[in-house]
């Protein structure tokens, strides 16, 4: 069960996020829970105890119940209760829906109060948010996240003190692109320009940009996964809800360069995260002659999403270039790097729902022939400010030293 997190409950998911760096989800708690005691495991939270090792419920026999330890922060520090994992006997040829419940777990969470469930180093963790539990010793004790920097960044590292102080000519000198400081790094890394899923260099992702830049963080591209998708390619979905191109040199095409978030955009489309089904839906709505309010257009999968924002971004190098005309070539100056770790998934989702993550679709198809443009359909990230969200606290690396 999940509702939505109040503005407070957010800051203390965040906060969490920053210390524990792990997969994580959120359960309220109803009046109907602590009354008969039981908590429906939802397949996140599945998911979370498979993952980390813990407790598989797809191996659990109807009727038989698994006790296992649990730390729960109470007010007095944390405490181990014994908690009950299980399926109960349900109809033949039905599985039961999956439970669980920690002993006397009423003494210590209180009705409609949102609490934080994490399995770190194979083991569960239970945190109702509050801010004095949440921001208390305790916490940071058990939890505190180490940033250490990958071998790798040490050779980023050197290599921009090599750049220190020196305008370097763009990769394109007479025509400026969003893209240009990016690839004009890499160059100086003898990286060849990729859209590859993987990060840049060696296991970290290199993202340069103007310092004066506002554009979104790309995280990564991929496109709905077509076997659980209505529309199930790039040229289906921009063909049915694109608009009539404007570019002078696609006439009779249908375009699609939008945004799309938490909320309906100009053309009905919105991000919607699934847990059941385990899906980010793109769906529509207020657009009668394509289908009901609210109805998909295409999905991508957990496990896909999951793996390409940790393939692409086990470490992440963040630099800020400042930008000057030299003799009439564009050159850049590479000032500034932070570095950042691997990000959590969970906290990717969240992000969705709250509109700080959106997906932009960027291209064109004629109707009639193989006519088509790709710019790139991607994940993006709104705002820099919001990467420790993502991220965790991005950790800056002094380059004048």
């Amino acid at each position: 069960m999940r509702h939505e997190a109040t503005d407070i409950e957010k800051e203390l998911i965040d906060e969490l996020n920053n210390k524990i760096r792990g997969e994580f989800c959120l359960i309220r708690v109803t009046q109907t829970m602590l009354e008969k005691c039981i908590i429906d495991a939802n397949r996140n939270f599945s998911r979370i105890l498979k993952a980390g090792g813990f407790f598989d419920y797809s191996e659990a026999a109807d009727g038989e119940i698994s006790s296992k330890n649990v730390e729960i922060l109470a007010e007095s520090g944390w405490t181990t209760r014994e908690t009950s994992f299980y399926r109960p006997k349900a109809k033949p040829e039905k599985a039961g829906d999956p439970r669980f419940w920690p002993s006397r777990f009423g003494e210590l969470v209180e009705q409609e109060e949102l609490i934080y469930i994490t399995v770190v180093r194979h083991s569960l963790f239970i945190i109702p948010l509050r801010k004095g539990l949440v921001y208390s010793r305790e916490v940071q004790e058990r939890f505190d996240a180490e940033h250490q920097v990958e071998i790798r960044i040490g050779e980023v590292v050197s290599k921009l003190k090599e750049l220190q102080g020196k305008w370097v000519k763009s990769c394109s000198p007479l025509t400026a692109n969003a893209k240009d400081v990016g690839d004009t790094l890499e160059a100086q890394f003898n990286l060849p320009i990729n859209n590859l899923g993987t990060a840049d260099y060696h296991g970290v992702e290199l993202k340069a940009k103007r310092k004066k830049s506002k554009t979104a963080d790309t995280l990564f591209s991929q496109v709905p996964n077509p076997k659980i998708s209505p529309k199930m390619t790039a040229r289906d979905i921009i063909l049915a809800y694109g608009y009539e191109s404007t570019h002078p040199k696609r006439e009779g095409y249908k375009d699609l360069f939008v945004t799309v978030s938490a909320k309906p955009n100009p053309q009905g489309l919105y991000l919607s995260v699934n847990y059941n089904e385990e899906t980010v839906d793109l769906k529509c709505t207020g657009r009668p002659e394509l289908g009901p309010d609210g109805h998909l257009v295409a999905a991508w999968d957990f496990d896909l999403l999951e793996s390409r924002l940790s393939e692409k971004h086990p470490t992440t190098a963040w630099i800020i270039a400042d930008e000057k005309v030299i003799s009439n070539e564009i050159h850049f100056k590479f000032e500034t790097l932070e570095v950042s770790q691997k990000p959590v998934f969970s906290q990717f989702l969240f992000l969705i729902e709250r509109g700080l993550i959106a997906f932009d679709w960027r291209g064109g198809y004629h109707p009639t022939d193989s006519g088509r443009v790709d710019k790139g359909h991607a994940f993006r990230l709104k705002s820099a400010r919001n990467r420790c969200l993502l991220f965790g606290d991005l950790r800056p690396i002094d380059l004048t030293s």
